[in-house]
């Protein structure tokens, strides 16, 4: 009976300090991570956009590195068929994040579908923009899309609609309008400082003939099937869809793009657009001539062009492929070279404004003082 009651009399000492330790830790103050509440410059968890990222090739990672570099985003998933460059896009994510909590997908659909993502950049070959896009979209996600938008107008009407019902964000990745420069010269423009304008000047690189017809086997670890997706069956040839930019031909295939004339003309078309403001508005007429060689490989897109824009307030457009491309090696499919050429061989590509005398483009010296911006151009600028 005394053991018994020791016994009793020791778990009564142990229940009460046990309890009373408890209270006492209960009583101590909590200390959480000022980066768990977003007070140390940091955004907490709970209000970071989550990001998945649909296409992992080249620009897709470019774009990704861009998102990462956001405090009020967080890439939680990545999707591409091709296995080497999804697991290149999983490491980059969990390497900047310290974790390993990036989710990986081969079909975007099941990116999409997921409730936690907010947002989604698309960074797919052109055919798969559109689908890709709507499928987020109507999925209650934001959307940054590479350019060009799609590979029809139907296509893009579809998705403006899409954008419009669902009430989604979207950006365009026409990164152009970001740049100084390029903005300053819309200011310019828009603002009467190159007098009236008459005439603006668009170009951008040619497209490329060739393309090897070879049919070789698909590399190990990509889904061609799923590559091609909405568009046509064809064998797969040397290098169709190789990620290197000097051997790829894809962007350069009918069934999958526009060439050039839509993948990098979108650029300077749509600074010309910027800059031109209210000058585009109206009716307008278009005339257009292009140059095919399909019979030279699998590339089929135009690989020189020539169009005539004529807007209702007299503003003319020419968009061409880059001059020095288009004058010097194919030549000319109608017009002669004109004078401006011989002024603008050294840019590469975009548009250059005329009035009746003079021009202007928007090229600036490094470090040269710019006035500070607003998000549009603005209207009231001092011309000097």
């Amino acid at each position: 009976m005394k053991e018994l009651h020791s016994i009793s009399r020791s778990n009564r000492r142990q229940f009460l300090w046990t309890t009373g330790a408890a209270a006492m830790a209960a009583a101590l103050p909590t200390f959480i991570p000022a980066s768990a509440l977003g007070r140390d410059g940091t955004v907490s968890p709970g209000n970071r956009i989550a990001v998945g990222v649909i296409g992992c090739g080249p620009q897709g990672l470019g774009d990704m590195g861009n998102f990462l570099s956001q405090k009020d985003c967080q890439v939680v998933a990545v999707c591409d068929v091709k296995n080497d460059q999804l697991e290149r896009a999983r490491a980059t994510v969990n390497a900047h994040y310290q974790n390993q909590d990036c989710r990986i997908y081969h079909d975007f659909r099941e990116l999409v579908a997921r409730r936690d993502i907010d947002a989604c950049l698309i960074a797919t070959p052109d055919h798969w923009h559109v689908l890709a896009a709507l499928a987020a979209v109507n999925a209650n996600k934001d959307v940054y899309l590479e350019k060009p938008l799609a590979i029809s107008l139907e296509e893009g009407q579809v998705l403006r609609a899409a954008l419009q019902r669902q009430k989604r964000v979207f950006q365009f990745g026409t990164q152009q309008r970001s740049a100084r420069g390029f903005r300053v010269a819309c200011e310019l423009a828009r603002n009467g400082c190159l007098g009236l304008l008459r005439h603006i000047n668009v170009w951008a690189p040619g497209s490329p003939p060739g393309g090897s017809r070879a049919v070789t086997p698909v590399p190990s670890g990509w889904d061609y099937d799923r590559w091609l997706g909405p568009a046509p069956f064809e064998p797969y040839t040397q290098d169709r869809c190789s990620a290197d930019g000097l051997k790829k031909t894809w962007w350069f295939i009918s069934d999958y793009t526009l060439g050039f004339i839509a993948g990098w003309g979108i650029h300077p078309m749509d600074i010309a657009l910027w800059g031109a403001g209210d000058l585009m508005d109206g009716t307008v007429t278009v005339e257009g001539r292009g140059n095919f060689r399909p019979a030279e490989g699998v590339c089929d897109t135009a690989t020189i062009w020539e169009a005539d824009y004529q807007f209702a307030s007299g503003l003319t457009l020419p968009p061409d492929c880059q001059p020095r491309h288009c004058f010097r090696r194919h030549g000319r499919l109608g017009r002669s070279q004109p004078e401006w050429c011989s002024t603008s061989t050294r840019i590469p590509h975009g548009p250059q404004s005329r009035r009746l005398q003079g021009q202007a483009h928007p090229q600036f010296k490094s470090g040269a003082q710019l006035p500070r911006l607003r998000e549009e151009p603005r209207r009231d600028c001092q011309c000097h």
